[in-house]
């Protein structure tokens, strides 16, 4: 069930314009509450508009943190809808296939790590719950920015189509949010920022969640202890990589300090690795003998050099 007591409640009241009648509306509907707390200050200038704070004729009032609340509920679940991490992630994690080892793999999230997190981290710190000087909850963060934009409170106490049945197939928060799109000018009319605001609550979802996505990369690769490829196929890495004359170790392959650092490198016995490159290197039939020869070599295809894998492609067309 849809929980909006306050969407809608007023039907056509102007938060643009306080007078008498429209604070005695607020206190009834209880939108807003008087502030009673001494702050040792007192306030003369009067309030244009609703916003957390409003003073009207020597008296201040406070923003209903229920209104505050169920709006932030609202918008929170517009941005779960409305980011959308998958392909961003999908690109990086299509473009690890590039390396081989694990070493390489997870050299490869760590920079892809600090590729995505934000150059300036002071709000992204704030999302992720580490923010300081007095606001350290996204929350907080966000109902400031709610309770501050009366453009958005405006239209959210005056919404009409939230009991239109033919649209509750669609989501409140879907229908609100494409509802004030609609009238963006009144937003930018009034200086307010509300919209780029939203526009970066998204992003930073986005990024929080590719970034949850690399670090379990990392996690998942860092606590693996075995290679993905077997002792052939790094064997076959070797060959076409060796064979294409594409530097690929530190050390002169083959030799036995090669074939080491290709152990080393993939967490295999590098005497299996030495066994079944012999054997494939020094005679063709056996290396290129059947299909599931060919399968190993077209996995390892995405790892190898342009070089490697024109010399790999025209192997593979040779078997039948």
């Amino acid at each position: 069930m849809e929980q909006t007591k306050f969407l809608g409640c007023l039907g056509n009241i102007n938060l643009f314009e306080v007078n008498d009648l429209l604070i005695e509306i607020l206190q009834t509907e209880k939108i807003i509450k008087k502030d009673n707390r001494d702050y040792g200050v007192k306030i003369t200038d009067e309030s244009k508009s609703i916003t957390l704070f409003t003073h009207y004729k020597g008296n201040s009032y406070e923003l209903s943190s229920e209104l505050i609340d169920e709006i932030y509920d609202l918008l929170k679940n517009y941005v779960m809808r409305a980011s959308d991490s998958y392909h961003d992630f999908n690109d990086i994690s299509f473009n690890s296939n590039a390396f081989l080892d694990k070493a390489s793999k997870i050299d490869y999230y760590q920079a892809q790590y600090q590729k995505v997190f934000p150059k300036d981290p002071r709000q992204f710190s704030i999302y992720r719950g580490q923010g300081k000087n007095g606001i350290q909850e996204w929350r907080d963060y966000c109902e400031l920015w709610i309770a501050d934009s009366t453009t958005l409170l405006n239209h959210y106490l005056n919404y009409k189509n939230h009991t239109e049945k033919e649209q509750f197939e669609i989501p409140i928060e879907l229908r609100f949010v494409q509802y004030i799109k609609g009238h963006e000018s009144e937003f930018i009319a009034q200086n307010d920022d509300f919209f780029d605001f939203l526009k970066l609550w998204i992003q930073f979802q986005e990024t929080d969640e590719i970034l949850e996505k690399i670090t379990h990369e990392i996690n998942d690769l860092s606590n693996s202890n075995t290679s993905e490829l077997s002792a052939l196929e790094i064997a076959y890495y070797a060959y076409y990589q060796s064979e294409s004359k594409t530097k690929f170790l530190t050390n002169v392959f083959p030799s036995e300090a090669g074939h080491k650092e290709l152990g080393d490198k993939f967490d295999r016995d590098w005497n299996n690795i030495k066994i079944s490159y012999n054997l494939i290197s020094k005679n063709r039939d056996i290396r290129l003998k059947n299909n599931s020869r060919k399968k190993k070599i077209e996995k390892i295809l995405p790892y190898l050099s342009e070089a490697g894998q024109e010399l790999a492609r025209k192997e593979i067309n040779t078997i039948y």
